[in-house]
Formats: C-alpha cells, structure tokens, sequence
C-alpha cells in the first residue's frame, strides 16, 4: 500500500506509548475488504507526506497560466487514460500524493531528477490506469513525462530545486524551509520508502502467473513482477497455459509460502531495544549513531587495500602510477561517512518498523518470481525474510511449536553454525555449541548478553554473525528455564556450493557429490569441500610441474600458503561453476588477489592463472562439461531468435530469458524558460549475443535451485521459509526439511534433468554425463545428512 492508497483507511491513528522497550505502537482501523500493511505508517511520514502534498495542491488549485499548463499536460492525460482509480478523491490529489510519496523517498539524500522521475513512472504505472499515449514507451515517453512533472513542481513551488552538477548530472536539493522539516523529523524518518511491506491480511490465492487481482488486497502484485517490460513471459503463458487449473501442485506451493504467517520476535526486539536505547551498546554492523571511529578505521583500510592493488597492477603492467591522491583518499572517507549514516538510517528503521509489526499477532510476505521461478518477497522494506541478519532474526513463524531433542540438537547445530563450524560433521559442531552454551548459561539465565555486543567488535570475533547467535541462545535459554516452551525460531540451513552440487548431481560427479556433502563424506570429522579441494589440486600440479623443472612453479610453491588456500580460489570456484565465470573474468579476479612482489611478475601471474584453470577441470569435470556445452547452446540460440525458453522438468515452471542491447537516449525536458536534457538508457531491439550466452548457465542452475524449493514444500507440509539456495524451517523441522531437499536432489540425478533442458532447446549438442556416481550413490543421496547445512 502506498501513500494513496493509505488515503482509504476509514481511521488512522498514530499515538506513542513510552514504556520499557520504548515501543511504537499503530493502530489503525480498516473496512474488512481493505488491507493496512504499513507501508508509509510512522509518524514522520505521515507528518511530512501531507506537507508536499498540500504544497502540490495548492499549486494546483491557483489555476493562473502555469497551473492551466501543469492540468493540461499531467493531470489531463491520466484522467483520459483513467478507468475505475481507487483511492483518491481527484486527480489533482492522485498527482499530489504521486509526487509527495516519491520527493520524500528522496528527502534525506541527494537524487537526480532521473532517478526521482524513474521512481514515479514505476509507480505511476503501477498504481495508475494510466493513457493508452503514456504506455507506448515505458522507458522514454514516460521518463519525459514524469520529469517534465518534477521540473513544474521545483518552479512553481518551494520544496526543492533544480541544480547541475559537474556540468552532466540534474540534482534535486531541498530548500532551507523544507530541509528544516525535514530535520525536524529526522530521529523518526523512514528512509528507503518502499511501496510494499507485509501484510497484516491475509494474501489472496494466485491463479495465472500475470494475475494482477492476487497477493495484496489492493496494490497491483502479479506472480510475475514485470510482464510488461518481458514480452516473451505473455508469450510463454499462451503457450503453456501456466496456470492454477492446469499446474495447481505449483500454485498450492505459492500459496502455502504467501500464506505462512510471521511475528516479531519480540524477545530479541526488547533485548535490543534495552541494549541500543537504554545502555547505548550496539553491534558493530548495525549502528543507531554514527561511529566516527569506526568510519576512520574502515576508510584507512579502504585506501592501503586500493594501494595495495594499485601496486599490484603497477607491477602486472610495468608502470608506476603511485599511491592514491589527496583528493581520491578524501573521497573516500567522505563515501564511508555516508554508508555509516545509511547504516545508522537503516538499523532505526528497522527496529522501528519492528516495533510497528509487534503489535499484530501474524502477518504475511506475499511474493513474486523472477523469469526462473526464484521466489522473492513483495516487501522491499527494511523487515523481510530476505533481508539482512538483523532484519531475519527479528522475524519468527506465528505458528510456535514444542522442541524435541532433535529439535534441540537443530538449535545448537544453528549456533555452532554462527561460530564458524558449519564445515563440520553435525556431531562434532553441536558439541561445540553446546559446551560453550553450557559455560555461558548462568549469564543469560540473569539477562546478561553483553558477549554478543562486545565481540563483535573484536578484530577477531567468534561469532560471525553475532544477531543470530543471540537469537538462538534466547530461544535455548528459555528452553532450559521451561522444556515446554513453544519456539517459533526459523532455523536456516543452506546448500554447501549449490550450483557446483546441482551440476556434479545431475551428471552423477560422484566427487563434486562428495565434496559438496550431495553424499555423506567426512574425513577427520571435517566435510568435503570444493573449495580446498581445487586449491589442492593446483598445489598438486604445481608441484608436478615443479619437479619436472619449470623455475616459475618453484617460485610459486614457495609462495603455497598465500596462493593454494581456500580463500584464493572460493570466489573462483563459485562463480567458475554457478556463474560461467570466463577464463578472461578469471584472469582479471586474479589481479587482485595473486601475491605481487619482486619475485612474482606477470609471468608467475600467467603460470597461476593456468594452473588455476587446470586444476578446476580436473577437480570439477562435471562443471567443466556444463560450461563449455551450454555456452555453446546460449551462443546458437542467441543467433537463431534471442529467446532462451524451457519448462523446467523439475517444477513444470516456464522459465524464459532474453537480453537486449542498450543504448544511451538524450531526451529533452522544457518547462517556461528552462530546458533540461537527461540521458537516459534504454534498451534496442537488437539482441546482446554476448550477454545471453553469458547468462544461460547461471539462469539454467538458479531455474533448477528454485524447482528444488518447490519439490521441498510439496513433500513437507510444516511452515517453510525460503531465500534462494537457503530453507528456514521450526527446529523440530529440520530433519524432515533436510530429508526432503536430499530426496529432491537425487530426483535431480534421476531425470537426466541437464540433458532434457537441451532436448526442448531444439539443438544436437548433448552433455556426457560423468557417470562416476552408481545407482547404489545415487540412491543414497535420500540419506545424506549434510546436504544442508
């Protein structure tokens, strides 16, 4: 819901109780067919939202010349184009609140007038019936329209200005009396406005993909976000008929995620409110105030890393450039300033969009999909499933249940997790967790959690995220005071190399199985990893080639812990396979990360960027295969007609891609004695053959990750949480959830999916399968237990 739209409520009333946890309660009260889902609900806004729109439609209202000017031209054309618009009383206050909604989404930072007017369009479209003349272009005509709007506002009002900057880019600053406003309200100002938060209604059923009457009760939200701007998506529907009647498994699976209900955890809310609000204690990465201390140390370490590569580069291209300018050094401490103050912003926000929330029993996250069947939230705002570990502590499953012994092993496993661990066997990391839970129970038996604040101010913390370890040690802490206490904590556990472990399955590798945990395999109570298994396969070549004689490799192995480690070659590995990542990306990466000094030049460089590729051939054959097959088959398909269309085999999903060329539009904006020109970026009819061949293999693993979601929650019918390769489920849950994505993967080994993918294509090429993986490994992978983790 927008700020249009929060128009419709019958009664909004926003009052502040100050009690312990400092908590800001809304109550708001509603007919029963309309939804309040908070999207601009706070006090600031609510205070300087209807400032702009006032000011707009006074402007309006004087009906001189220029105001004739600002009816013909904004208001006329959407009133032609108008239909059945629901929340307005005019369409003078529809543009009025239009224009607020997005002017204040900008109010505390800086924005181009391309920026502010592309935000506007976006909702304009979304939330408008706009004219048949405004939808011939979406990218141009629109972008025009609506910055030919701003502009009239900045001249006929006091609100903001128009300014160039640098002699290239238009920038709205605000007014000295507007800025005061601002100012004002700055302690309670909800920034990054989004136009979607939770529901605190239930979300209607989807029935097609395009849908636009589903989701949320009143704002357009398809299944498919964006249909207009994918014309191939319309197409592909037609085509299949994607829809509840004849795919309803699919949608009974969107139904259950949109309609799992969530709370506020509001024991780690009031934790953290008494810590940040009361103590003035706060983790590192989620400040309330800003830490110049902090912001020196991370600049400082900005600048020696960035002269660090410089040199690197330096010695790669045989020149010498020298350490970064005064100037550059400057700009880089005044751009941490300003990611600090967006921390600051972004961790207020956050809790008091927390506080908001915890008055409701339950609310909702209806989703949307990407062109792959990826699900991702509506809400774009600062609490959501997918957001960051602060935002995904605070959320909790509505529906609470008892904890079993295996449900308290899932908790300590979660901890341990946080600790590090997760590269361990289940046994070994939940002993961990448990001994050092056991030495630190006293503390939180008595409400003492200060080792979380304070280690993860650490140079070395041992938690790497701190948030979570909390949340888990409240849940455990109240267990151990009640053993029948419900917990509706969500318990996370993430694939280990998902794209590698989808391409070693589905081409039976059993080595990427084994070391992706695909199949059970453990040495010294350590999991397989890909990671240091390619790095040691390098070693191992370089080794080789050492002892055959090559001078250049017997540097390099003196050189073996900083070069074949798994920090080196992680990045390289998960883009390598899951991204096709190139040889040339690859050997770019390197520059940043190869051990540059009087020894080591551009020819060691060269060595150990072909002993890195090597080594990933050997290691990871099945993704070698993938690669080179598949960007084949992206190249010739790109050719043929540009659109990269399947059913995915798994989910029935109509997954379709296309990529087009972009070229830069110099448009003209005229207003009475001013004429603005924007460049803008606007997509070509020519298709990017280079891009789509790029994409094919990252969009071909994230269609396959996002149909073992949807095979996960068809076989588990308790309360699922997903973000991507990741499955949140209750801790008594997470055993079934494991045995149900296990199940799904070895389905993936099964149908051949890789090669089915190809069939329907229409090309000859076909994958050889590497078949290292027996029937007997295959079917065993329904008992791995470490597949998540």
């Amino acid at each position: 819901m927008n700020f249009i739209e929060l128009q419709k409520a019958n009664e909004v009333r926003v009052y502040s109780r100050a009690d312990n946890q400092k908590r800001t309660q809304l109550q708001l009260q509603v007919d029963n067919e309309q939804e309040y889902n908070l999207s601009y609900g706070q006090d600031a806004v609510l205070t300087i939202l209807p400032l702009i729109e006032k000011e707009v439609r006074e402007m309006a209202s004087r009906r001189n010349q220029h105001t004739k000017r600002f009816y013909w031209s904004y208001i006329r054309p959407i009133q032609t184009g108008e239909k059945t618009f629901q929340g307005s009383d005019t369409i003078e206050r529809t543009i009025a609140g239009l224009v607020a909604v997005n002017l204040t989404s900008s109010l505390t930072k800086t924005s181009t007038l391309t920026s502010v007017a592309q935000k506007m369009a976006n909702n304009a479209f979304h939330i408008l019936h706009v004219s048949h003349e405004l939808r011939k272009d979406e990218n141009l005509h629109a972008l025009k329209f609506f910055s030919g709007l701003v502009m009239f506002v900045a001249e006929n009002t006091d609100i903001f200005t128009i300014d160039q900057v640098n002699g290239r880019e238009n920038r709205l600053f605000l007014s000295d009396t507007w800025r005061q406003h601002v100012e004002e309200a700055q302690d309670n100002y909800k920034t990054n406005v989004s136009g979607y938060e939770p529901m605190v209604s239930a979300p209607i059923s989807h029935t097609s993909l395009l849908n636009e009457e589903a989701g949320y009760l009143i704002s357009k939200s398809p299944l498919l976000k964006h249909p207009t701007r994918t014309k191939e998506r319309e197409v592909l529907e037609s085509i299949v008929g994607f829809t509840a009647e004849s795919n309803p498994d699919f949608f009974d699976y969107i139904d259950r995620v949109q309609k799992t209900e969530y709370v506020v955890n509001c024991k780690l809310l009031d934790i953290l409110s008494d810590y940040y609000y009361e103590r003035n204690i706060c983790f590192k990465k989620f400040p309330i105030l800003p830490d110049f201390e902090v912001v020196e140390e991370e600049a400082a370490t900005e600048i020696r890393k960035r002269n660090e590569r410089r040199a690197r580069y330096d010695a790669y291209k045989g020149i010498e450039q020298g350490p970064l300018t005064e100037a550059t050094c400057s700009k880089i401490k005044d751009d941490h300033k300003a990611k600090m103050k967006d921390k600051v912003n972004k961790t207020k926000r956050l809790l008091e969009m927390a506080n908001e929330y915890a008055v409701f029993e339950r609310f909702w996250y209806p989703p949307f999909l990407d062109n792959r069947g990826r699900l991702y939230p509506y809400s774009s705002g600062s609490l959501s499933t997918q957001g960051d570990e602060m935002s995904k502590a605070l959320i909790q499953f509505a529906n609470k249940k008892s904890v079993s012994e295996a449900g308290m092993k899932a908790l300590f496993n979660t901890l341990a997790n946080t600790m590090g661990e997760d590269k361990k066997v289940m046994e070994v990391k939940c002993q961990v967790a448990m001994t050092w839970f056991a030495e630190h129970i006293p503390d939180f038996l008595e409400g003492r959690w200060d080792i979380f604040f304070e280690d993860s101010h650490k140079e070395k913390p041992l938690f790497d995220e701190p948030i979570t370890a909390l949340a888990v040690c409240i849940e455990l802490t109240e267990l151990a005071k009640d053993p029948n206490y419900k917990c509706g904590y969500i318990n996370h556990r993430d694939a280990r190399v998902s794209g590698s472990s989808i391409i070693g399955t589905a081409m039976r590798d059993k080595g990427i199985m084994e070391m992706t945990s695909v199949l059970d395999w453990n040495k010294d109570g350590k999991l397989g990893d890909a990671y240091t298994e390619a790095a040691n396969e390098a070693m191992k070549l370089c080794k080789k080639y050492a002892d055959e004689g090559c001078e250049v490799c017997a540097t390099l192995l003196s050189y073996s812990e900083e070069l074949f480690c798994r920090s080196v070659f992680k990045h390289v590995v998960m883009t390598w396979c899951s991204y096709g990542l190139t040889d040339f990306s690859l050997r770019e990466y390197n520059k940043g990360v190869f051990k540059w000094d009087e020894e080591l030049d551009k020819e060691h460089k060269t060595k150990f960027d072909n002993l890195m590729l090597e080594a990933l051939v050997i290691a990871l054959p099945a993704c070698s295969r993938f690669l080179k097959v598949f960007r084949k088959v992206g190249a010739e398909v790109a050719k043929r007609d540009g659109l990269f269309s399947f059913i995915n085999p798994l989910s029935k999903f109509p997954v379709a891609f296309t990529e087009r060329k972009m070229k830069k539009e110099r448009v003209e904006v005229a207003q009475p004695g001013r004429i603005i020109k924007l460049n803008i970026i606007v997509p070509t009819n020519n298709i990017d053959t280079m891009a789509i061949t790029n994409a094919v293999a990252p969009n071909v693993i994230h269609s396959i990750d996002a149909a073992l979601l949807y095979r996960v929650s068809y076989k588990c019918q308790h309360d699922l949480c997903f973000i991507h390769d990741s499955i949140g489920s209750h801790a008594d849950d997470v055993e079934a959830t494991v045995a149900a994505y296990a199940s799904s993967m070895m389905k993936v080994a099964q149908m051949d999916v890789l090669n089915n993918i190809l069939e329907q294509l229409g090309v000859e090429d076909r994958l050889e399968l590497v078949n290292t993986a027996t029937e007997e490994d295959i079917l065993s992978i329904k008992d791995s237990k470490h597949i998540l983790v």
